[in-house]
């Protein structure tokens, strides 16, 4: 007669266990993919705002100097106009304000200029705010004050 193992019915043998452990591992494998895959997307994306919100300072910086310009030189300040550049930078649009002061020191007419620049990412044309903001949207924004001084025989003090 055979002998019966009795272990052997108490516990049978750990059949399909590499299986199991196979697809645990591929499941944790595809979410460190996906998540690997997703912080590289992330970072990509981070870097070109990064890009962009430089060139948006530039623009920006462009405008201001552009409003100086006119307002010492030709001593035009409007108090709202668009700005727009060639180039690589003609995807930016830039809002120009001005307000002018004049002051009497000394006999002198002194004129104060206070500057901002806007310059933002969006088609010519448009207006920078916060209405056109969409998900890659970059703005920068730069003030100046410039003055203008005036002696009384016409010439600069």
């Amino acid at each position: 007669m055979s002998a019966i193992c009795p272990d052997r019915l108490l516990y049978p043998p750990a059949a399909g266990f590499a299986l199991l452990a196979a697809m645990f591992l591929l499941v944790i494998l595809g979410l460190l993919v996906s998540v690997v895959l997703n912080l590289s997307s992330t970072a990509q994306q981070s870097a070109t705002l990064d890009l962009q919100g430089s060139r948006a300072y530039q623009a920006a910086r462009a405008g201001v100097e552009f409003a100086a310009y006119q307002a010492l030189n030709a001593n035009q300040c409007s108090s709202a106009s668009n700005l727009s550049l060639g180039g690589l930078m003609a995807d930016f649009t830039i809002n120009l304000a001005c307000t002018s002061s004049s002051h009497n020191v000394g006999g002198n007419t002194v004129t104060v200029y206070q500057l901002t620049a806007t310059a933002c990412r969006l088609t010519s044309g448009s207006t920078c705010g916060t209405s056109q903001r969409a998900l890659n949207y970059v703005e920068r924004q730069l003030s100046a004050s410039v003055l203008r001084c005036v002696d009384a025989g016409g010439g600069s003090c």
